[in-house]
């Protein structure tokens, strides 16, 4: 996956134009028609309060604990949104979920894209993948500043290729969108 730009419109409207390939640079018709094996693609949303450092999400669910009946909030991803092909190989998601009216169009906004192509049917196993893309959705030449901490990199020194929730959530900065403060156990309340 690799993000070409994302945006929220002045309605909440957000939408990443985006393009999946394979290992050699080629594109990637999603579907699995015109190259073999599907692909599926997750969506995340999540921008940094002014004066915080850390993700806070546009979607979240509320989760209830096995047992007892108490409920919390946990970030998640976009599903029922609508996607427009480009090109084969280029694609634009538009979320389901708006942007609040009230949403902060110069605080750092990042969408974040994790999937698999499935190449079962060939012998050739299940690819994943994931990316983030980092922006301000007022633009005029400003940097997003995204919370850096911990990099990728300096995990897989010591993993094979960091990788969680079946394989498809790699990589600390894709983490991070839903490991933060709104991510909450219903069972133990702890974040």
């Amino acid at each position: 996956f690799s993000v070409v730009s994302a945006k929220i419109a002045s309605d909440g409207t957000i939408s990443v134009d985006y393009k999946v390939t394979d290992p050699s640079g080629l594109p990637l018709d999603v579907s699995g028609i015109q190259t073999p094996g599907t692909v599926s693609r997750s969506f995340l949303i999540a921008y940094i309060p002014k004066g915080q450092s850390q993700f806070a999400s546009y979607i979240v669910n509320t989760v209830t604990a096995v047992t007892g009946g108490a409920t919390a909030t946990q970030p998640g991803g976009d599903s029922g949104g609508t996607t427009t092909t480009v090109a084969v190989g280029e694609y634009i998601y538009t979320f389901k979920n708006k942007a609040p009216a009230t949403f902060d169009p110069t605080a750092t906004h990042r969408v974040g894209i994790y999937g698999s192509r499935n190449l079962t049917q060939w012998d050739l196993g299940t690819n994943y993948a994931s990316v983030t893309f980092d922006w301000v959705p007022a633009g005029n030449g400003a940097t997003p500043a995204p919370r850096d901490v911990v990099r990728t990199a300096d995990c897989n020194s010591c993993h094979d290729q960091l990788s969680f929730h079946g394989g498809s959530r790699r990589g600390v900065d894709l983490c991070i969108m839903c490991h933060q403060p709104q991510n909450v156990d219903p069972n133990t309340g702890n974040s």
